[in-house]
């Protein structure tokens, strides 16, 4: 029986789900001092050993060529490749993945898989459609393609860690989430930052009974970047609620944060050999190229009509009145940014409007509480929620963009935006516990449920923020000193934005081309 304990979430936050003491059945784990001493083990049926037998061993007695082990995590902080390596007790040859962990040497075991790759298929990764929506949609249906998993989802995650599905690829069974939102909580911040330490992450069966870790020590054995890693028994239910009987999650990384998640899902255990996994772990890397690419080039185009307009203000105030600079210019500071509405409002008092912006007395109190933040600069698509004394705005200026120069304020503001936002359930709903031992339990339902989201506008961009303030830091420059700025330095930026990833597209490359594919058949 389930009930509701009014838990707080905040719960499954603190899951130290990196920490669990167990691993997967679908493979062993060897954690060795880096003597290679063995102090704690978890075997699988197909192994041939115990744990006991092996705690306190060295890892000699057990791999053949076990220095190989040694040699591969030398330097490196993310796990090995997948390695081919001899079980000394049978002589048969296994797969192996390591990484170094503090002071641990993780070794991950898997049996040699008779399975083939189809090298001719993964041509999809070198795409080069130029427009996000419709390369992440290709990337969802050719991912279905080559793994075989009935739903293949494209997962963005917002400014607040909530995600939306922005595409999917299905078989003609499963239910579709495209366009669905899914609460923050649902994938908490512990777990977010396992997925950006690990590429590819594996659930061949929810239902598989876990295999206890074995240790001769008290200290806890981190399994941040475990391939076997146990998954919390809160998501294994999570996913059972959602018909799923096994997945495989890859990570999308841009510019160091996580941009969002590809996520597998197949209504019957799966299992991917970890030559494939290794496979989807470089095409994560190929696609989060590829959506760095294409966002940074949108910005680029909208920075360089920025920069331009930005440059023509300048000139404008080399030698003018400051206030009349403005008031001459208020056209294109209204189309400087995309809004309903601009105001200046000068340290004299001055006010200088155009399009739909607020009244005087409105400006009046909506600077005053600017004022009393000390920022310099600040966006927001919900006004009310920065200052709530100000939620009457919210049909004209339910979210602005505001930057001081010189004790004066430049204000962009956007009209609200009714949103209907479509959730797999109702993120509301309270947390549940089992009623035996009050552990969590994931909400049960992920039927389509419908929010009508008010007192908001459309959300600003990064290059729209960081344009506005550009804009400030020249101004100010330009008013101080009466001089025109350089504007060479951004186009200098941007050539060298262009020139990494260009290079990183190079780099993903070569690392397809000396992936360890020794067994794999090229049709």
């Amino acid at each position: 029986m389930v009930q509701n304990f009014s838990l707080d979430p905040a719960s499954c936050e603190n899951e130290p789900i990196q920490f669990i003491e167990s691993i997967q059945p679908f493979g062993s784990l060897l954690a060795l001092d880096m003597s290679g001493e063995i102090c704690q083990a978890a075997i699988n049926d197909e192994f041939g050993w115990t744990a006991a037998d092996l705690i306190g061993k060295n890892i000699e007695n057990v791999l053949q060529d076990s220095k190989r082990v040694f040699d591969a995590i030398k330097d490196r902080s993310e796990p090995t490749s997948p390695m081919l390596i001899r079980e000394s007790k049978s002589r048969r040859w296994i797969t192996c993945i390591a990484h170094k962990k503090d002071d641990r040497v993780i070794v991950e075991l898997e049996t040699l898989p008779s399975e083939q790759i189809d090298i001719a298929s993964l041509k999809f990764m070198s795409d080069r459609r130029e427009s996000l929506e419709s390369y992440l949609s290709y990337i969802a249906e050719n991912i279905r393609g080559v793994t075989g998993y009935d739903r293949v989802m494209i997962y963005k995650f917002g400014l607040d860690w909530h995600g939306e599905v922005v595409a999917e690829s299905l078989n003609s069974a499963g239910y579709s989430f495209y366009g669905h939102h899914f609460p923050a909580s649902d994938i908490p911040a512990i777990a977010r930052n396992l997925f950006t330490q690990m590429w590819v992450r594996m659930i061949p069966d929810v239902d598989s009974a876990n295999i206890p870790l074995v240790s001769d020590r008290s200290e806890k054995l981190d399994l941040s970047r475990s391939v076997l890693r146990a998954p919390s028994p809160i998501h294994l239910q999570y996913l059972r609620n959602m018909g799923v009987a096994a997945s495989m999650t890859m990570s999308l990384i841009c510019d160091g944060k996580l941009w969002g998640l590809v996520a597998c899902h197949h209504f019957s255990p799966k299992y991917l050999i970890a030559e494939q996994r290794a496979v989807c772990a470089l095409l994560a890397k190929v696609v989060s190229s590829r959506i760095t690419t294409l966002s940074v080039a949108a910005t680029i185009n909208a920075t360089d009509d920025l920069a331009a307009v930005s440059t023509q203000l300048c000139k404008q105030f080399v030698n003018g009145d400051f206030v009349e600079c403005v008031r001459d210019n208020k056209y294109a500071l209204l189309r400087f940014l995309r809004c309903d509405g601009f105001s200046f409002v000068a340290e004299d008092g001055s006010i200088v409007t155009e399009g739909h912006a607020m009244s005087t007395d409105e400006l009046g109190v909506l600077v005053k509480n600017l004022n009393d933040t000390k920022m310099e600069v600040l966006a927001t698509d919900s006004l009310e929620k920065s200052f709530p004394v100000l939620a009457s705005l919210n049909m004209i200026a339910a979210g602005i963009l505001a930057i001081k120069v010189l004790n004066n304020w430049f204000i962009w503001n956007r009209q609200e935006l009714v949103r209907s936002l479509l959730w797999a359930g109702d993120p509301n709903k309270p947390i549940y516990t089992n009623n035996r031992c009050e552990s969590l339990s994931p909400r049960t339902s992920f039927e389509s449920w419908k929010e009508n989201v008010r007192g908001t506008s459309a959300a600003w961009e990064h290059f729209e923020v960081t344009a506005a303030d550009r804009f400030r830091r020249n101004i100010a420059e330009t008013v101080e000193h009466r001089r025109v700025p350089v504007r060479a330095d951004a186009h200098e930026y941007l050539r060298l934005i262009r020139s990494a990833i260009d290079s990183q597209a190079a780099d993903l490359q070569n690392q397809f081309k000396n992936l360890n594919l020794e067994g794999i058949e090229v049709e």
